[in-house]
């Protein structure tokens, strides 16, 4: 199932319950947050996660979150999407020794990472950041988490 396909599927899901999505990022909100992850973390995001973000600028799903290029736009007190501003915040507490990776997103238990060395999506313990499980994609996991929240 192709990530256009799995967030449509999810878009009916939460459309029943009278929510919705985040809309696509655009093109330029792209364009700047390729850019900003590559200048302050010297990585190249996953071409799956910017297929995500082509399709919803973010996700909160039943405590799983992606995060987007910026704050939701449906919701201003949303918990925060911006993948920019979470990993410095996150970089700030957790992640000081870490390098090679970024936090794309997170569920109450953990944090969903991309190392750009080992070019893997990453699920890590939320404490002590023991990596957990590791995905063959970002689609991969993001189908996973998407039918664990359900």
């Amino acid at each position: 199932m192709e990530i256009k396909e799995l967030l449509k599927n999810l878009r009916t899901t939460v459309n029943k319950w009278g929510e919705e999505l985040e809309p696509p990022a655009t093109n330029l909100d792209i364009s700047k947050i390729i850019a900003d992850v590559g200048s302050t973390y010297s990585i190249k995001l996953p071409d799956e996660y910017i297929e995500f973000l082509e399709s919803t600028n973010g996700l909160e799903f039943n405590g799983f979150i992606i995060y987007g290029t910026k704050n939701s736009e449906l919701d201003p007190d949303a918990f925060p999407l911006d993948l920019m501003e979470m990993n410095e915040v996150l970089g700030d507490s957790i992640l000081n020794d870490f390098q090679n990776i970024i936090v794309l997103g997170e569920s109450s238990t953990g944090i969903i990472t991309y190392d750009s060395t080992l070019k893997k999506v990453q699920y890590r313990d939320r404490i002590g950041l023991h990596r957990v499980d590791l995905y063959p994609s970002f689609k991969a996991m993001l189908k996973l988490e998407i039918d664990k929240a359900q």
